[in-house]
């Protein structure tokens, strides 16, 4: 196994790569998200982003980073990306940035 630190390029063949991403802790200690350049990027967000319910929060969760933890994944993929949430259908920049401010405001982090 690799740490991501940052940002680990993946090929995929045919010029083609992904972009394993550390997200920071948030749901988990250890959020990763993977990130698919192109003309419009694809963000797989794992459980960081829920849209068919409230995200839950077991006990290896870091509720006070989680916002920020967002905040990388909207950095990553712009306010064009398509993201892919842990449970859910599709979403969009709109939905992460709402979702983030909603987790704000119930873990008491400020904006």
């Amino acid at each position: 196994g690799r740490e991501v630190a940052d940002v680990l390029a993946v090929p995929l063949g045919r010029g083609r790569e992904a972009l394993l991403a550390n997200a920071g802790p948030g749901h988990t200690a250890h959020d990763l998200a993977v990130l698919v350049p192109g003309e419009r990027p694809v963000v797989f967000c794992g459980d960081l982003v829920e849209e068919s319910g409230e995200p839950q929060a077991g006990p290896d969760a870091v509720p006070s980073r989680w916002p920020a933890a967002l905040d990388r994944l909207l950095e990553l993929g712009g306010p064009d990306a398509v993201y892919v949430p842990g449970h859910g259908a599709v979403v969009d920049a709109v939905f992460v940035r709402a979702q983030r401010d909603a987790l704000a405001r119930r873990f008491g982090v400020s904006p």
